[in-house]
């Protein structure tokens, strides 16, 4: 097995840079769908939960706006990982 000192290093920013496998961004575009339809899901979930008859913030219903907060954070940092690997290539 190569140690460190037997892999040269690259010397150009070219050769740090890697291209991205095609596979790997058409994953993240996959995952990307699948977080919006998440979202899109807890969404239709929320609007069609009934309103709770005691006073105060309903848990679910909170549970419910964080999901769809959540699966729309990961959309975007999924978004912003696509557009850095297509920088790089």
């Amino acid at each position: 097995m190569p140690t460190q000192r037997d892999i040269p290093l690259p010397t150009s920013p070219a050769e740090r840079e890697s291209p991205v496998p095609d596979e790997v961004v058409a994953t993240l575009r996959d995952l990307a769908v699948r977080a919006r339809q998440i979202a899109d899901q807890l969404t239709v979930v929320q609007a069609g939960y009934p309103p709770n008859a005691v006073a105060g913030p309903d848990p679910v219903f909170v549970a419910l706006d964080q999901g769809v907060a959540a699966a729309h954070d990961v959309c975007a940092d999924i978004d912003t990982a696509i557009g850095g690997l297509a920088g790089r290539e």
